[in-house]
């Protein structure tokens, strides 16, 4: 499975307790929120450590690494969560990282088969973890002559 989280808790407990091997070097996509708001600065005028240039190289770079992955271990299942990364401005996962054509390639193989919701208490429960819950879209790899959609 591959999992796409805000929460690299969540990603290490659903390998363990499913048995299954997380399908990507990222257990959290730490860099994705750092990038994002650089952008966003960029956007609105604001300075930034980084260059449009380089928020672009490294985007690329992330996106084709995450197309490797899922090429390589060929995860049955991937979930997709719902977040803003800035506020109130959902973060849209296929769009990010389609700007690489190897990812498009991994990703082309994978249909929507679903939502999933989980409460975070699921994971931490008798704690102070919020009570949030997370949608996931569910993408399942096509099956031998059936083709895969966004």
């Amino acid at each position: 499975f591959f999992m796409f989280s805000n929460n690299m808790g969540i990603v290490h407990e659903t390998a363990y307790y499913t048995g299954h091997e997380h399908a990507s070097r990222f257990a959290s996509f730490w860099f994705v929120p750092w990038l994002v708001t650089q952008q966003d600065m960029i956007a609105r005028g604001l300075p930034t450590p980084m260059t449009q240039t380089e928020i672009d190289s490294e985007r690329k770079k992330f996106s084709h690494m995450v197309g490797e992955d899922i090429a390589r271990y060929k995860p049955a299942v991937i979930l997709i969560g719902h977040f803003d990364m800035l506020a109130g401005r959902p973060f849209d996962f296929m769009t990010y990282f389609g700007v690489d054509p190897y990812f498009e390639r991994a990703w082309a193989g994978y249909k929507k088969d679903g939502m999933l919701k989980v409460r975070l208490t699921d994971y931490f429960p008798d704690t102070a973890a919020r009570i949030d819950t997370i949608n996931y879209d569910i993408y399942r790899l096509a099956a031998a002559g059936e083709s895969g959609t966004h």
